[in-house]
């Protein structure tokens, strides 16, 4: 709120926002977006449109995707400008077109899969091969690490594909959201949460949170039936990508000694079920929030922490005087060594429950990686001693 406050809201820098649905069958429209920022008491938002290939139309479920990507990106960014790329195929049509015509300094991305379904699907390697390019053309890129916990190959049900991560967030040249929740509220919610937003001395910014609220590793997921629309933040260590130089620091920076690129970078809030996160899309928000009926749509995942980051990073370039910052890799890791600035997560895990005798899973039960003092596969980086 201080850099809100101080002029400090993205303006001047370009976020764009990687999709594969039109926002509305009206082209080049948004009205979700409006929506959302008059209910949110955000001013006008400037969107602009970048279609490749042919209109794929309103898609269900990608609009949701799309909707929640961009309101979130300039909620956390209310100055900067919205870049919408998309096209019918995220990969082949939005990213590659975002990076070969270097159309904004930063992209966030909220779609991936699982590498070895990457592998399937395209090139993994022709498509790292791109985002090493939008490093070297000062690009940064931040990815969702997934929604599916340690085992990223699995969508639903208990786990049987093994231990996986998510692409592009396992690149080395991309930064990966991982999933926090708020847990030090349960029970305490008169300590951190206001019953009303508070004017903080705008018209425009108001808030209800108090304080710093604790966190834990984001797991939605149930221990009997495994993955559930909850989920939990993917995160673990690439079968594809080796370790980068700047991911071998030491102290609360240090990560496993396995060999290879590990995921997430940082984690934010991504719940689902407890704090989820309000959007607009298709009919939502016209009652402020608040659908004809009542009905306020509530998302999770990743894809919130995503776009999210990619907003505060938008804040960083323009108080750094609009320079493109490029791969961040080593300025969180750097950060981490010799400053007290990240908050660290120490409870819960991104375990899930997996099918005995499957991969990874001799014996049955869950799965995955618990979060720890300093850096972990379940949440992010720690916080310097």
């Amino acid at each position: 709120n201080s850099l809100l406050s101080n002029s400090i809201n993205g303006s001047g820098v370009t976020i764009a926002v990687m999709g594969q649905s039109a926002l509305s069958s009206t082209t080049n429209s948004a009205p979700q977006l409006t929506a959302f920022r008059s209910a949110a008491g955000l001013p006008a938002s400037t969107l602009q449109f970048q279609l490749y290939g042919s209109n794929p139309g309103v898609q269900s479920g990608d609009i949701d995707e799309s909707s929640l990507d961009i309101e979130w990106a300039g909620a956390v960014a209310p100055g900067a400008t919205i870049k919408f790329v998309y096209g019918p195929d995220v990969f082949s049509n939005a990213l590659t077109q975002a990076i070969d015509n270097n159309l904004a300094p930063i992209i966030t991305i909220s779609y991936g899969l699982c590498e070895s379904q990457v592998n399937t699907n395209y090139s993994i390697t022709g498509l790292n091969q791109l985002l090493e390019q939008a490093n070297a053309e000062g690009i940064t890129i931040v990815s969702a690490s997934g929604d599916s916990g340690a085992t990223d190959c699995d969508a639903t049900g208990l786990a049987s594909e093994g231990l996986a991560v998510d692409f592009p967030g396992s690149s080395p040249y991309v930064t990966a959201a991982g999933g926090a929740m708020f847990s030090g509220d349960v029970g305490n919610t008169s300590v951190y949460w206001n019953n009303s937003n508070s004017n903080n001395g705008t018209n425009q910014y108001t808030s209800s949170v108090q304080s710093y609220i604790p966190e834990s590793a984001w797991n939605e997921t149930n221990a009997s039936t495994g993955l559930t629309a909850g989920g939990a933040g993917g995160g673990g260590a690439s079968a594809y990508f080796s370790k980068p130089a700047w991911q071998t620091g030491t102290g609360y920076a240090q990560t496993p000694n396995d060999g290879s690129r590990d995921v997430p970078d940082f984690s934010l809030n991504s719940g689902a079920i407890h704090d989820g996160t309000i959007v607009c899309s298709q009919g939502d928000c016209t009652n402020g929030f608040a659908d004809s009926t009542g009905f306020i749509d509530v998302f999770g995942g990743t894809s919130v922490a995503a776009p999210s980051f990619a907003g505060m990073l938008a804040l960083v370039e323009q108080k750094q005087g609009g320079g493109r910052l490029g791969n961040i890799g080593p300025n969180l890791y750097g950060l981490a060594s010799v400053a007290n600035v990240f908050h660290d997560i120490t409870s819960g895990n991104n375990s899930v429950s997996c099918i005995q005798g499957t991969p990874n899973c001799s014996n049955g039960g869950p799965i995955g990686y618990n979060a720890v003092a300093g850096y972990d596969q379940a949440t992010e980086i720690g916080r310097a001693s």
